[in-house]
């Protein structure tokens, strides 16, 4: 059993790391090393502790939020659309909502026309997101792609 107390500028809370644990993330639980720790809260009476489950380097962390998650585009097949398909839709996205871009690309003589929908229809990717987008849409109009 490891115990640790790990501090910030304002506060500072015991961590407990199970021996399995502490030997996962033994390389980051040293004195000033600065991470990011996950773990389950438990409070007994007054006294409130962290059990760590996972432990990042904070320069880890500030890398994989340098590099945002590619948009989901959604490609809408050339001609009129169905005020129906295009309400549907729209429904889709605000039953899903996230903090992941959406991009419109619609096809116009050869050339894409490309939209990104505003932050209110930013939607969260999951399977019936893309379960629901594909009942609407053919499979291959909807896609995550790095721009």
């Amino acid at each position: 059993m490891l115990f640790l107390t790990v501090e910030d500028l304002s506060s500072a809370v015991e961590v407990m790391a199970f021996p399995g644990t502490a030997r996962d993330f033994d390389e980051l639980l040293i004195e000033d090393q600065v991470v990011l720790i996950r773990g389950r809260l438990d409070r007994k009476e007054d006294e409130v502790k962290v059990i760590l489950q996972e432990a990042k380097p904070l320069e880890r962390m500030e890398d994989e939020e340098a590099r945002p998650d590619p948009p989901l585009t959604i490609s809408l097949p050339a001609g009129p659309l169905s005020a129906e398909i295009l309400d549907d839709l729209e429904e889709i996205l605000s039953n899903h909502k996230g903090g992941l871009s959406v991009l419109i690309e619609v096809r116009q003589n050869g050339e894409a026309i490309v939209l990104q929908l505003g932050e209110a229809f930013g939607v969260a990717s999951s399977k019936g997101l893309y379960a629901e987008l594909k009942a609407l849409l053919p499979e291959e109009c909807i896609a995550r792609r790095t721009t």
